[in-house]
């Protein structure tokens, strides 16, 4: 079981937007990254908050950066 920050972001990223979706009887497997952020949006979640998740998200899944621990708690505060 990979402990890294990177997969720890990635992990909290998936299971709360899937619970978030769930409320509102939608699939979390079946939406695009665009549409995942414009769900958010349409649940009143601000641009810049969703402008920080996208950042984390993407530097976690695609950077060749290491992530901190503080880079993946601030991911755990924002969801």
């Amino acid at each position: 079981f990979d402990r890294s920050p990177a997969k720890r972001i990635r992990r909290i990223y998936r299971k709360r937007l899937k619970k978030i979706v769930a409320k509102h009887q939608s699939s979390l497997k079946y939406m695009p990254p665009a549409e995942q952020v414009e769900f958010l949006r349409n649940q009143g979640v601000s641009e810049e908050v969703i402008g920080e998740i996208q950042s984390l998200y993407e530097k976690a899944r695609y950077s060749a950066e290491l992530m901190t621990e503080a880079d993946a708690e601030r991911m755990r505060e924002i969801l």
